[in-house]
């Protein structure tokens, strides 16, 4: 084993790749140990149908390779006071019940196409993780979050997508030599080994590569465990928050979080959260499904389109997507709730169809048609 002690005392321990061949569903707990997954759970079926789902596929490892950044944070979700929402977070927040802590979360989703607001060579940034604590509930703050996830950035108009992982107030942490691309689907399982030691695992289910290693808590950071979240995001970059990226409507999808009292919390379970600028709605989360969280891009109308990988039609503008029936928000089920959600943000946001677009993502369908922001 490989460990890196970083600045905030934060320490990464990389293990062996495992051989050729190597079956996480038939293997023991001391070949898991020894190469840095998770543990396998033990009398819950959730939670071992969870580790299955995301863990026990035979993939090609990678021993991860990492870059500390210098002036990039994600951390906690920054309440607008008076409201539900938030001016960096986007998506979806469970909580536990007092006695209770968050012990892992898991999600799968697709990277998004992202563009900048403008052609104006400025930096626009985008990040889509899942994690652990910084929210508060019952009176109860977390001050950390231990999280992981994709960062989509427009620097002077080019794009770049990479995997990151940060357990705030730790920088954010890039993992340097893991492919990926926009388009590809992730799946991300987080486990907590103690309050101050957690395992990221993380896989490419479009390329098959994965990886797996541990990380410490900044000195004199502990997890709280009374949130767990699925998250669209605009970081901070020395300090301040930056300018929101434009991005393809991104979809978390088997969205599950396990507590120390084997209770298993999906998204349902919890709020959704909708980012702001104070004035402007720039990201909205839905929770169309109980495992499942939409985060759609609400913000300022991009002067280019924003390509949609595997679609048909590249959109301009404020985008929203509906089912071919016209009835029902990107990937929602027919219910009223969601039907009335949707038609209040044509209404508000005057909204008209466009052009047709269709694609296959993972278990679903997706065949409908954008409504964009009309001038």
């Amino acid at each position: 084993m490989a460990e890196i002690r970083l600045p905030s005392g934060s320490i990464i321990t990389a293990f062996p790749i495992p051989p050729a061949g190597f079956n996480p569903l038939t293997a023991d707990e001391v070949a898991l140990r020894q190469y840095g997954l998770p543990p396998r759970p033990a009398g819950n079926a959730a939670q071992a149908e969870l580790w299955r789902r995301v863990v026990g596929i035979p993939t090609q490892y990678l021993k991860p390779t990492f870059e500390r950044s210098e002036d990039k944070q994600h951390g906690p979700r920054r309440v607008l006071v008076g409201t539900e929402g938030s001016d960096n977070w986007s998506g979806a927040v469970a909580y536990v019940t007092p006695g209770n802590q968050f012990r892992s979360i898991a999600a799968e989703w697709t990277v998004p196409a992202v563009g900048p607001e403008s052609n104006d060579g400025g930096n626009y940034y985008s990040s889509f993780w899942i994690g652990i604590d910084g929210d508060s509930t019952n009176g109860v703050h977390s001050p950390d979050v231990f999280q992981a996830g994709v960062g989509c950035d427009v620097v002077r108009n080019a794009s770049g997508v990479y995997l990151w992982w940060e357990w705030y107030p730790e920088n954010e942490v890039r993992i340097t030599n893991f492919p990926v691309s926009i388009g590809h689907t992730l799946s991300c399982l987080l486990t907590v080994i103690s309050n101050t030691e957690g395992k990221v695992f993380l896989r490419n289910q479009t390329t098959g590569a994965a990886t797996a290693f541990q990380i410490t808590a900044p000195n004199r950071t502990t997890l709280v465990g009374n949130s767990a979240e699925w998250i669209a995001e605009r970081p901070q970059v020395g300090g301040a928050l930056t300018k929101l990226a434009v991005f393809s409507p991104i979809m978390f999808t088997a969205c599950a979080a396990n507590t120390n009292l084997g209770q298993t919390l999906r998204p349902i379970d919890g709020d959704n959260i909708n980012m702001s600028d104070g004035v402007v709605i720039l990201a909205t989360g839905f929770i169309p499904a109980a495992d499942t969280v939409d985060c759609i891009y609400t913000g300022p109308v991009p002067i280019s389109p924003v390509a949609l990988p595997g679609r048909i039609a590249a959109l301009a503008g404020d985008v929203l997507y509906v089912k071919k029936d016209g009835l029902t928000a990107f990937g929602f089920e027919k219910r009223t709730t969601f039907k009335s959600l949707l038609w209040k943000a044509i209404a508000s946001r005057h909204l008209t169809p466009q052009a047709t677009y269709g694609s296959r993502r993972g278990r679903s369908m997706q065949f409908g048609w954008g409504l964009k922001k009309t001038r």
